[in-house]
């Protein structure tokens, strides 16, 4: 009897390594493979994702009506991996960290949807960050602006922490892309560098918190803050062009703005100065295909 019982044991030892081994020997094939080589590998016929946050996920600003990086990912994706794509948006302007989580507790289908996602994609931070520079931005100096703004690290990242735990709860394996966020005034106000460390701060946090969680992954934007100003020679000729102008007006508004009003970053929609054009979200997707290329071992075989 204690024979048989110690057949059985080694017998389901094997099993157990067998399998191991096959999973591993499949993510090392995946992990290798052009996108295109990936459908005789798995069985996976459709990519299912789950978009969710802010203004950015939403596509506030794309005047090619693509509905920001989602729908563009969605075409990559199709293209690329030769499958069909199932994007799933829940993007809501406006929203910050904690209510992205509150939404996702609130409603059933995105319960359902992440559930069934390879992998999930967030854009937040943006709405926390701008909630304290509109508190301060005129009634304190650049230092108090920026202290306010390290004080109000500690509850960002409370926040983004339980969003992830919510999203986890829900799917505790697919893969979560992070996005990073960018200064959007920049070439407004190219002396007021504390903003762009400000939005670095932030930055920092949501990689922190990346890497607290695992398989999650961040995805860096922030050069959307240069717009066309691509170098340091670029930045520092506009930051001598702003600094001319406030000399030239230094007690008339209107027409500085008038001069001002020439000044545009070229990946940033015009409609309201803030959020990504057609351009903007083509470099995003552009940042996000690429990480999401690099782990295609990760969420290829998830369903």
């Amino acid at each position: 009897m204690k024979k048989k019982i110690i057949v059985v044991v080694i017998v389901a030892i094997l099993f157990i390594i067998t399998a191991i081994c096959i999973m591993n020997y499949r993510r090392l094939i995946i992990r290798t493979a052009l996108p295109s080589e990936t459908q005789k590998i798995t069985r996976t016929q459709k990519i299912s994702f789950v978009a969710l946050g802010d203004s950015l996920t939403q596509g506030i600003g794309d005047d090619a009506l693509k509905k920001g990086y989602s729908e563009r990912l969605s075409s990559e994706l199709a293209i690329n991996y030769g499958r069909d794509v199932l994007n799933y948006n829940f993007g809501k302007a406006g929203y910050t960290a904690q209510q992205v989580s509150d939404r996702i507790e609130s409603s059933s289908e995105i319960k359902d949807r992440l559930k069934h996602a390879n992998f999930v994609v967030v854009s937040v931070g943006g709405n926390d960050l701008q909630q304290q520079v509109l508190q301060n931005f005129f009634t304190k100096s650049p230092d108090e602006l920026s202290q306010a703004i390290k004080n109000s690290q500690k509850n960002y990242k409370k926040s983004l922490l339980g969003l992830f735990t919510t999203i986890r709860h829900y799917n505790s394996d697919a893969p979560i892309f992070l996005f990073g966020n960018y200064n959007p005034i920049f070439v407004y106000f190219p002396n007021r560098l504390d903003l762009n460390d400000d939005v670095r701060l932030y930055n920092t946090i949501s990689k922190q918190v990346v890497d607290q969680n695992k398989e999650s992954y961040y995805v860096d934007i922030f050069n959307l803050t240069f717009g066309q100003y691509k170098t340091k020679e670029e930045q520092s000729a506009l930051q001598e062009e702003d600094k001319r102008i406030s000399m030239k007006y230094p007690n008339n508004q209107d027409f500085f703005n008038q001069e001002k009003k020439y000044i545009k970053n070229n990946l940033i929609s015009t409609e309201d100065n803030y959020h990504p054009n057609s351009k903007g979200y083509d470099y995003m997707t552009s940042q996000l295909i690429k990480r999401v290329k690099a782990v295609q071992y990760k969420w290829l075989i998830a369903n």
